[in-house]
């Protein structure tokens, strides 16, 4: 998956903050990042398992990978990197759109974003 996409690292796209940082210090982070997704893989690649049995995609993205990590995180009870998320997501095939920053759009059913983040919920 990192191949296929050079700026993608645990952070999500890119660096956090890369205008206050030096050329040295975003490859640094950039290289830093995307190794620690590697060595992730197995996490990206249960997440992509359950987002395919729990979220249906649609075709327009709308969802932000930064929201639905912490639906996710909720879901299956254990941390999860904005990175992961995405890498899960591309790996699970939902149509993407990158605005800026670190997230992108993902192309998620909400009314199954909307369940799991009810089921979630202590209140409920």
């Amino acid at each position: 998956m990192v191949e296929r996409h050079p700026q993608l690292t645990s952070f999500g796209i890119g660096t956090f903050n890369p205008g206050s940082k030096t050329t040295a210090q975003r490859h640094f982070e950039l290289a830093d990042g995307r190794t620690h997704l590697v060595d992730r893989e197995a996490a990206a690649l249960k997440i992509a398992d359950w987002l395919r049995a729990n979220v249906a995609p649609i075709r327009t993205p709308t969802v932000s990978s930064y929201h639905m990590k912490h639906e996710v995180e909720k879901a299956i009870g254990e941390y999860v990197t904005n990175g992961e998320l995405i890498a899960a997501a591309l790996i699970a095939g939902y149509a993407f759109k990158h605005t800026d920053g670190l997230n992108l759009l993902f192309g998620m059913s909400k009314r199954d974003v909307k369940r799991v983040a009810d089921v979630g919920r202590p209140d409920r």
